[in-house]
């Protein structure tokens, strides 16, 4: 094996990025780090192992940092796997293995404190979601984030992190600051069953809300089950006992669903319409055209109060509401 044989190179980093997988699963297995499994990995390829251990991982999504600037770069060619492309992504700054605890140029990197950096973003998790309900962790929807790659992954820093302000205010309502994992007065809406469909519903199942989204209605479990590959038709509880398939089902309704409205939510944060038309696609219906200006005020509240804490600007007022 040859360093300057480019094929003895790559395979080289890929047997020394399996490693680092291997062991950020072990630190994961341990409870000694949180957050996703590839987002450590890639977190320790840039910082070294003894870093990711020293940090306590990521436990709340810095999207300025390496790996989600790694998942911003290929989330166009992911999204569109069947579309040929002759743009270049843009390129990161060159990196190569080294070894954990030093920086590149040669000098040895500086341990973080342990207490400080884990400590600090605790307690940004924590401002943001004091009363979390074990069920929704953000490990688990770092891990999900991984199937959706173009959101948060999308456009400038402020665009990216606008979308994320966004998505989490929404799921922060329908959740009641993520505590409720299905809805509280669900027997005032009867079983969320449209008969008019071919499937219809399964018996003795309702589609009442759910999750952190709180998906509702058996056409957009079916939707999403099909998407997924889950049977949701037929096991909607899926979506309130197991986290991933929770955080997996509000992603796609945000990356595909337009709702009520006209676009996804994922369009209408990257694109010129604003967190107001994420209103109308969630539940626009109800909410939208002065039919309940106190719950849309509310969510408008929450998206500046979560876009506060990642430190980016919301849109001008005009582009908040619905």
């Amino acid at each position: 094996m040859s360093a300057f044989d480019p094929e003895d190179s790559i395979y080289a980093h890929a047997r020394y990025f399996c490693h680092l997988a291997g062991e950020v699963k072990r630190l994961i297995d341990d409870n000694k780090v949180i957050g996703g499994h590839l987002t450590l990995t890639l977190m320790a390829w840039d910082m070294g192992l003894e870093a990711v251990e020293a940090a306590g991982g990521m436990p709340i999504i810095y999207l300025d940092s390496y790996p989600f600037l790694v998942r911003g770069l290929f989330a166009k060619y992911t999204a569109d796997a069947g579309a040929s492309s002759t743009t270049a992504p843009r390129r990161l700054p060159s990196r190569s293995p080294r070894r954990p605890g030093w920086r590149r140029g040669g000098g040895p990197r500086r341990r973080p404190h342990r207490a400080g950096r884990r400590g600090s973003a605790r307690r940004s998790s924590r401002s943001l979601f004091p009363s979390r309900n074990s069920f929704y962790t953000y490990a688990g929807l770092t891990e999900e984030m991984k199937k959706f790659p173009a959101f948060a992954g999308t456009g400038d820093e402020t665009t990216r992190k606008r979308e994320l302000a966004a998505f989490l205010a929404t799921v922060d309502h329908e959740s009641g600051g993520l505590v409720h994992i299905e809805e509280i007065n669900r027997s005032a809406w009867g079983d969320y069953c449209d008969t008019s469909q071919p499937y219809g519903c399964a018996a003795g199942q309702t589609y009442h809300g759910r999750g952190p989204i709180q998906l509702s209605w058996n056409t957009n479990y079916k939707a999403a089950g099909d998407a997924l590959g889950i049977d949701l038709l037929n096991e909607p509880d899926l979506v309130k006992t197991d986290s991933s398939v929770a955080w997996r089902t509000a992603l796609w309704f945000w990356m595909t669903q337009t709702g009520a409205g006209t676009m996804t939510a994922h369009a209408a944060t990257t694109g010129d319409a604003g967190f107001g038309e994420t209103i109308r696609t969630v539940n626009g219906a109800v909410e939208c055209g002065g039919r309940a200006s106190e719950r849309v005020q509310n969510r408008i509240a929450r998206y500046k109060r979560v876009a506060a804490v990642l430190g980016v600007q919301p849109e001008e007022e005009g582009k908040l509401t619905c």
